[in-house]
Order: C-alpha cells, then structure tokens, then sequence
C-alpha cells in the first residue's frame, strides 16, 4: 500500500535528489558504523527504512554476491527506487520490500540489522526493535544512526530571530507528523526493553562554513520543505520568505557558520541465551 501522501518529507524527485545529497554528506560515519558493526562478506543484513537504496548499496558492497541483504521501508516511492538502484548495479543479492518495521521477520536469520534516521520517525519505535532483536542471530548486532537533538543544535553563526522560528517550525511539524527529534536520549533504555545490549556508543558533532561540504546539507533541505511548513499552518509566508532569505545571506559571508545536530551512532548485540539481559549503553 503506498502512503507516500502521509510521509512528512514527501518522496517526490526532488526529495529523492536530497536524499542522495544527505547520503554522500553522510557517508563516512555511515561506513565507520558499519565497520564498528562488524558488517562483512558473506552475511545476511538487514536494511530498515532503506529510504531510495543508498545505505542498501552500502550493505550489498559489503556482503558481496555471497551475502544477502533485505531492504525495507513503509514508503512504495522509496522502495521502487531503491529497487532501480540495484538493478543499476546490478545487485541480485538484495530483496527490497515495502513494509513497516515492525512487522515481523524471520527468527534468528540475520547477522545484522542497519538503520539510519528510522527512530525519529517511528511514533513507538518499540515494536520495530523488538521484531528486530528477534529477527536477529544471537550475537547479531543492529547498527543506528540517528539524532539525538536536533533544534537546540541546529545553529546559524551568526544568528538571526528568522533563522531560528524556522527551526522551531521544522522540529514542531515534526512533532505532530508523530516523530521525536530528541530520540536518541531514549534509544538506549528502548533497546535494553527490547533484550538488546548496547556495546558501542558515539556522538558526531559537525558544523562547517558555506565553502564545507556539510553547507550543502541544508541548503538541499530548507528550500524543499519550507514551503510544506507554510503549508501546515507551522510558518506564515512572510516568515518563511525571512527564513530563506537568511540563507542566500550566509552563504554570502565568510564568517557564517552552520552546526549540524548531533548524530548518536550506536551498535547493539542481541546476547547469546547464556548472557543475562543487559540496560548497559557503555561507551566503546
């Protein structure tokens, strides 16, 4: 059933264009996780809410012919394109599915488990964890990345009252869509519930100027969706049109500078039957 109408960001062209932009952004930590994962040839994977295919091509390069990988999302959009990605690369290996992430999967089957920016749009992520610490091998590991904070973090140097209403306005139409901007200060205590244990612990903290790669984040992002927020009733036109005319503005000034929220990257193990279940979320 394609919902794409209800997904907050949309799933049209141009969304499907950021999402490609955010990847190559992004990619470095993603592949950092991965390696901190354990993720390699020759195993099973699987990849929740894989979005257009991007972190899907990430995870078939990595398992190889001799590996498989399952892909999932709620989105028909997103999966049809991540379909076309790997016929383009010709990826035989992977299985791309629509379906939300709770709903169950195979006990035991996979080596590992990838999801990147899925919690912060999961009203209960509860469910999803706990099909997916089942779905797991014992000693299988999921692998997230997501926010732990975003509008206290989402920063422009120097700042202007415009800039940050509009913040605010993405974080509360976020809010009411039924996601949870802050979900990273929860995921620890969520995975415990589900009987998964947190073996590694990282915060990515970024920020750049109009020059740095990261400027290309939001510049992709604001134009798209501030239209969506006057939209909703979250921004008037006029401050819509304040907000994005500060940006053009930094771009323009040497000084300017852009701090990104900060990214939680966590690695999870469902434990053998011997280990007793654990609440731990130490840090590597």
């Amino acid at each position: 059933m394609s919902r794409d109408e209800e997904y907050l960001l949309g799933a049209d062209a141009a969304e499907l264009a950021r999402l490609r932009v955010q990847h190559e952004i992004w990619r470095e930590p993603m592949l950092a996780l991965m390696d901190a994962a354990g993720f390699r040839a020759g195993q099973t994977l699987l990849d929740l809410g894989c979005g257009p295919g991007w972190s899907t091509l990430e995870l078939a390069r990595r398992t190889g012919p001799r590996g498989r990988v399952r892909a999932r999302d709620r989105w028909r959009a997103m999966t049809e394109a991540a379909e076309r990605l790997c016929r383009e690369n010709e990826l035989d290996w992977v299985e791309v599915e629509c379906a939300d992430a709770a709903t169950p999967l195979p006990e035991a089957t996979f080596d590992g488990a990838y999801a990147r920016w899925l919690f912060c749009w999961t009203p209960d992520p509860l469910p999803a964890l706990h099909a997916v610490a089942r779905a797991l091998k014992p000693g299988g590991r999921l692998a997230i990345a997501d926010y732990l904070r975003y509008a206290p973090e989402v920063v422009l140097e120097p700042s202007t009252p415009a800039f940050a209403r509009g913040i605010a306005a993405v974080e509360a139409s976020w809010r009411a869509a039924g996601g949870d901007p802050r979900i990273g200060e929860k995921l620890p205590d969520l995975l415990a519930d589900a009987g998964l244990r947190v073996i590694r612990r990282d915060e990515i903290r970024s920020s750049g100027g109009p020059r740095d790669p990261l400027w290309g984040w939001p510049t992709s992002f604001f134009p798209l969706f501030m239209p969506k927020l006057v939209a909703g009733g979250f921004l008037t036109p006029p401050e819509a049109a304040a907000f994005l005319a500060e940006w053009p503005r930094a771009a323009a000034d040497p000084r300017a500078r852009f701090s990104a929220p900060t990214m939680l990257q966590l690695v999870a193990e469902r434990p053998y039957p011997d280990r007793a279940r654990c609440r731990a979320d130490a840090p590597s």
